[in-house]
């Protein structure tokens, strides 16, 4: 982040869904509802906490004129997370989904 300020390059930044934490909205907005995370001793929350505290570094330079984008990749692809054979739609990850109605011969 440093360095893309320092030389002004546009700054590509994989994020995450975690960061969106535990909201109890009943329609989530990103830029409006409160995200809030888990119990202090649940060691999951430090992989949303450090990503959220990174998309808010990366906000801030943005304010200071920083080119950026943010992505979030979530619910793709990934060793070990579902099966190409997977019996019904949404229960794998869509690339996996993909792949396997390019390999049922099925409409994408």
């Amino acid at each position: 982040v440093r360095s893309a300020v320092k030389y002004g390059k546009h700054l590509v930044f994989p994020s995450t869904s975690e960061v969106y934490g535990m909201c109890t909205d009943e329609q989530f907005d990103p830029e409006e509802s409160q995200l809030s995370y888990g119990p202090i001793n649940k060691p999951r929350w430090i992989y949303a906490c450090s990503k959220q505290l990174m998309d808010r570094v990366i906000w801030g330079y943005g304010m200071e004129g920083l080119n950026f984008t943010l992505f979030r990749p979530f619910n793709w692809i990934g060793p070990g997370l579902d099966s190409i054979y997977t019996p019904k739609e949404g229960s794998s990850r869509v690339v996996t989904q993909f792949l396997g109605h390019i390999v049922r011969g099925e409409n994408i």
